[in-house]
């Protein structure tokens, strides 16, 4: 039964990619569905696609493993949203531009353009390829299909319906994905809550802001690392551009924000409710559904899992391609984005198959993202204030970029902290040569 459930989940979206497709001839529709979505649609949006698979299923895991700091891996992320809020929605709006490189190079020139949008291209792929890995691990609990092949299959799903309806089939299926995410695991919450009483714990589970397992250093890793990209990522400004106009896109934001919380919260109570059962781990949820919700409480979470994965799927994934037509390739073509779709969701799919860590995939894309693109470009908005040489900051995306890439294969789980501060240590600098 669950396995219907998931395939009449994927025909609904399928079908709404179909009917999108006369509103995305134009390159403006296809990318920023014309500029005409309002502060709710911003908001659904928005909630929809951070609500992914390091949301749902990553956090739950993290939340289990070290406690209730673990929700500081959404609380991050509203840190981010807050700052996207007060400071930045209403400036990226007004900028006119059709992606996040276009803006960075308003903000530093031509080159640092190209290069943010190679380093978000390779992230962005990354953070696609981890939706495809939790895609799998739910659909394999429900099928006796190999893992492998469900991560295939999911990614060329999204690839398909994607490249089909493109931004206006995004933010349909991402209101659809939302209400579908957002009741499935409030129910769930609610259930457990009604039914279970709370499990024996170790006395600093429930500690917070950190204990035990959870101190200053990875709190401010998660606040920057994890947090920023959310005030300065390509996917929430892909949002932020086809707002209608500047109130809309502070509007979204704000109902994000209040989204995103009470999300935390009912995933915090599944994390920590599942010390009663016989689970743990990336396989949590998946197992919890199976094996302890009542069949129809389970086939809603089941959907409400997979409304989470591919809802962030399709936003990361086009915001990807576009770039890497607009801005690497220089095409201003709905076919061109339309190929790049279909390349970037393979390369993802291959990358899918190669890690199975749903978390660590995401922080080696943060930590390469934050320090070369995410600091240089928040510090862009406000160059009438602090204005920094154009060759600075190429250098404080290139170098930054670099340092990540280096220390995340040499598995330093502080290489996006490092990155951070190697970048603002070059801008400062190119700050302070300007004023000479």
């Amino acid at each position: 039964m669950a396995i219907l459930v998931v395939i009449f989940i994927f025909f609904v979206f399928l079908f709404i990619g179909f009917v999108s497709m006369k509103n995305s001839n134009s390159i403006n529709g296809y990318v920023l569905a014309n500029r005409s979505q309002d502060g709710f649609s911003v908001g659904l949006s928005l909630s929809a696609t951070i609500m992914g698979a390091s949301s749902t299923i990553g956090m739950a895991a993290l939340v289990y493993k070290i406690g209730l700091p673990g929700i500081w891996w959404l609380l991050s992320g509203v840190f981010g949203l807050i700052i996207l809020h007060l400071f930045l929605a209403q400036r990226a709006n007004v900028l006119g531009v059709m992606t996040l490189p276009e803006a960075m190079g308003k903000f530093y020139g031509e080159y640092a353009r190209i290069f943010s949008a190679v380093l978000i291209v390779v992230a962005w792929s990354g953070i696609v390829a981890a939706q495809f890995i939790a895609a799998g691990k739910v659909l394999s609990t429900v099928s006796n299909i190999d893992y492998k092949i469900l991560v295939f299959l999911s990614g060329v799903f999204t690839v398909i319906y994607t490249l089909i309806g493109g931004q206006y089939s995004v933010f349909k299926t991402d209101k659809l994905q939302f209400f579908i995410l957002f009741f499935g695991i409030v129910i769930v919450a609610i259930f457990l809550l009604l039914n279970y009483k709370l499990p024996p714990l170790k006395n600093d589970m429930l500690s917070f802001p950190i204990n035990a397992h959870f101190g200053i250093k990875k709190l401010l890793l998660f606040i920057l690392v994890v947090g920023i990209p959310y005030a300065a990522g390509p996917d929430m400004y892909s949002r932020i551009f086809a707002a209608k106009n500047p109130k809309a896109a502070r509007e979204g934001v704000l109902l994000t924000i209040l989204a995103v919380v009470i999300f935390a919260l009912m995933i915090a109570v599944i994390g920590i409710y599942a010390h009663s059962f016989n689970t743990s781990g990336e396989r949590l949820l998946t197992d919890m559904a199976n094996n302890i919700l009542p069949p129809a409480v389970s086939y809603i979470f089941i959907a409400a899992i997979l409304s989470a994965i591919v809802s962030s799927a399709d936003t990361c994934l086009l915001s990807a391609s576009a770039i890497t037509s607009l801005d690497i390739l220089k095409h201003t073509s709905v076919k061109s984005i339309k190929i790049s779709v279909g390349v970037i969701g393979m390369i993802a799919i291959l990358i899918a198959l190669y890690y199975g860590s749903i978390i660590k995939t995401l922080l080696i894309s943060y930590g390469i993202y934050t320090g070369s693109v995410a600091v240089p470009l928040i510090l862009g908005f406000f160059k009438d204030k602090i204005e920094i040489e154009n060759k600075y900051a190429l250098l404080a995306i290139i170098i930054s970029a670099v340092v990540a890439l280096i220390l995340s294969i040499d598995k330093n789980e502080y290489s996006g902290l490092i990155s951070i501060m190697v970048s603002l240590s070059i801008l400062f600098v190119g700050h302070f040569r300007k004023d000479k």
